[in-house]
């Protein structure tokens, strides 16, 4: 019996572990992505480094930017309280980039408001009256174009009627003049007829053929533009031929056979006829240009009218819709770039200042008005501190660009674990400190307030708060790709991996990263793909 039960345990403990590792490892459908979603949050960026606590002693202060001394506020032996002006550079200059900035940053953010609450009815309805204006216009201009058009063609039906009388009257006369001279056998006389008979039938038509004469009744009869088109077309040709008939007739009866046989009547009426032939030529050619050319006119006239309506359709169409997410994150990126010229300006003002970082005596004046600084320069103010206390830190030459005079720091100490202390960033060395051939920067951090629990010699844990970006778009920093210079995020459309290009901005030091373009507040991107 108890072999029997040791068996039933060992099988219903097998059937146990097979339906937990069925649960646990088997049809799982898990995502192979980790999504993260775009938030906005406060962002900072920190440098944390480790230090000792010593006695305070000469502090040198010095310029993070250059410039002329405009004013020196105290003498060696002085004493301030901490915050009291030492020195400040001549900021007119500076002061006005910071006015612009400040111009600049408050237009970008009203745009960015004005934008997102959309157009006024007032706007929306010039904007309507602006339409309608285009339509008018749009009517007007096809009318004057109709007009212009007409006037031309009509011109062209007086050309045609005239080409049609002179055209008949010339061949009439040159039919009246073969038989005196064109009646022979010779080549001059056949020479005659041929050219008279194709003028002839290009102006009167033949059996399969209408001539231009037809063609000119009908356009004078039925005025379309249509039948006008073909008139001057068939007439010109039909003029051309007689032209020509006319030209060879006056070279024939000038020349030695015919000279003296031809009378000064006839003589006249062919040079009668070449000249009025000559200029119906020109108008028939000129009519037709004119017509070509308001029409080219009118085409012009007419898509610029149609341009100028379908604008501003447009930007009624425009006003009147609502704001689009990639278009506000466009103005959004405009204010925070303001922002940030604005903030740097700021920034630069400060540094045109020395103040006491602590309240203490001051031991060196190295300074006067009117002398020229450069940015990182000699010391100009020395302060010395009585019963307090200084943390000296090394910072790595990767973070140093980071670190910036009066930048604020958390201090905490190995000896009081759940103590935090403010303090600020009051020298930075300008030359290098090479530790196991590593290069750093000696920093000094003073504290704000004296506390008589601190000792000298108590390790530090020095946080130096060096850049801050409130309210913004964030994502981790591991979800940013670098493809071919550019940042990218990766993003699931449906079951397709597409790639966006970002722009970024501060790194946080918990790991995340401002976006400035490319993604919006509440977008699912992929924070890492599950291996």
């Amino acid at each position: 019996m108890k072999k029997k039960k040791k068996i039933l345990v060992t099988i219903i403990t097998v059937i146990v572990l097979i339906i937990l590792g069925i649960m646990v490892f088997g049809g799982s459908d898990e995502s192979p992505y980790d999504f993260i979603t775009v938030a906005r949050e406060d962002i900072r960026e920190e440098v944390s480094v480790t230090g000792m606590v010593k006695p305070a002693k000469d502090v040198e202060l010095r310029f993070e930017t250059g410039g002329t001394i405009e004013r020196v506020y105290v003498t060696e032996g002085s004493e301030v309280k901490q915050g009291a002006y030492l020195t400040k550079l001549y900021t007119g200059k500076l002061y006005s980039q910071f006015l612009q900035a400040q111009a600049s940053y408050n237009q970008a953010k009203a745009e960015l408001n004005q934008f997102i609450a959309g157009a006024t009815p007032e706007e929306i309805q010039v904007a309507e009256r602006i339409v309608t204006n285009a339509e008018i216009s749009l009517v007007d201009v096809s009318a004057q174009a109709t007009s212009n058009l007409n006037e031309k063609y009509d011109d062209a039906l007086v050309h045609l009627s005239n080409a049609s009388s002179n055209v008949n009257i010339a061949l009439a006369d040159l039919n009246n003049l073969e038989p005196s001279y064109f009646s022979s056998s010779t080549a001059i006389s056949a020479a005659f007829r041929e050219k008279e008979g194709i003028a002839r039938d290009s102006f009167f038509g033949t059996y399969n053929f209408i001539g231009a004469r037809a063609l000119a009744d009908s356009a004078i009869s039925n005025p379309t533009q249509e039948n006008i088109d073909e008139a001057l077309i068939e007439v010109r040709e039909a003029t051309d031929r007689t032209k020509d008939a006319l030209d060879y007739t006056r070279e024939a009866i000038g020349g030695p056979t015919l000279r003296d046989k031809v009378t000064a009547a006839d003589q006249a009426i062919i040079d009668s006829n070449i000249s009025n032939i000559s200029v119906t030529l020109t108008n028939i050619s000129t009519a037709q240009q004119a017509v070509s050319s308001q029409r080219v006119t009118n085409q012009v006239s007419i898509n610029s009218a149609q341009n100028t309506l379908e604008k501003a359709k447009d930007d009624l169409a425009n006003l009147k819709a609502n704001p689009r997410n990639v278009d506000i994150a466009i103005y959004q990126a405009r204010l925070s770039k303001a922002g940030a010229s604005l903030t740097e300006l700021q920034q630069k003002l400060s540094e045109a200042t020395l103040k006491a970082p602590f309240s203490g005596i001051v031991s060196k004046v190295n300074v006067k008005a009117g002398e020229i600084v450069t940015a990182g320069g000699g010391v100009a103010v020395s302060l010395i501190a009585a019963e307090s206390f200084q943390i000296e830190v090394d910072v790595p030459e990767v973070d140093i660009g980071k670190v910036g005079l009066n930048n604020q720091v958390e201090i905490s100490l190995d000896a009081f674990l759940t103590e935090i202390w403010e303090g600020k960033v009051v020298e930075i060395e300008p030359a290098e400190t090479i530790i196991d051939g590593v290069v750093y920067y000696r920093i000094t951090v003073v504290f704000d307030k004296t506390d008589e629990s601190i000792r000298s010699g108590m390790s530090a844990d020095v946080t130096i708060k060096t850049n801050e970006r409130n309210n913004v778009l964030t994502i981790p920093y591991r979800a940013v790709n670098y493809k071919d210079d550019k940042k990218i995020v990766k993003i699931l459309d449906g079951e397709e991996l597409k790639e966006i290009e970002v722009t970024t901005g501060l790194k946080g030091s918990n790991g995340k990263i401002e976006i400035l373009t490319g993604v919006e507040e509440g977008d699912e991107i992929i924070n890492f793909i599950k291996r």
